[in-house]
């Protein structure tokens, strides 16, 4: 056989095959701050199908949980993905207790709260409901940006750091 009809590929060790690939960078501002947005308004909305699902129990509140849970679980990969966290491997160094506690706020907030203040503002005013969900969502996505650190800064390219 001739050298010309060899296949020219490289052979690699198997720890370089399947080592998993570089992760990508951080997308940075503007998309870091949309993402936190994103993800505020569509937990907000998942809160307040939530409790109209619990209170009217009706296609509509079911429907639109459905909707809503989509949106947020999109808007949570967009979030990811401004922040640069690697989409596998990424709960390997995170304490077993802190898994219970995202479980117990995130159930107790849904199974709670949300068809708490469903009851309390639904009949009274539509606009202190959605203030009052936006509010609670702000300060649990709030919670999630501080704990996760500043927002990430894109690279700057060498043509200015040249200039200096």
């Amino acid at each position: 056989m001739s050298p010309a009809g060899r296949d020219t590929h490289e052979r690699q060790s198997l720890s370089d095959a399947v080592k998993d690939p570089d992760p990508k960078p951080p997308l940075g501002p503007p998309h870091d701050a949309w993402a936190t947005v994103g993800l505020a308004v569509f937990f907000a909305s998942g809160l307040y199908f939530v409790g109209h699902s619990r209170a009217e129990n009706d296609w509509i509140g079911w429907s639109g949980l459905i909707l809503s849970f989509a949106a947020l679980l999109t808007s949570l990969h967009y979030f990811v993905r401004a922040y640069g966290f690697r989409s596998k491997g990424w709960q390997e160094n995170i304490p077993t207790g802190a898994y219970f506690a995202l479980f117990f706020a995130f159930f107790s907030t849904i199974s709670f709260v949300a068809p708490a203040l469903y009851n309390q503002f639904a009949e009274e005013s539509r606009l202190g409901l959605v203030l009052s969900l936006l509010s609670v969502s702000a300060l649990t996505v709030a919670t999630l940006r501080a704990a996760l650190g500043h927002a990430p800064k894109p690279e700057i390219s060498s043509s200015l750091s040249d200039e200096d």
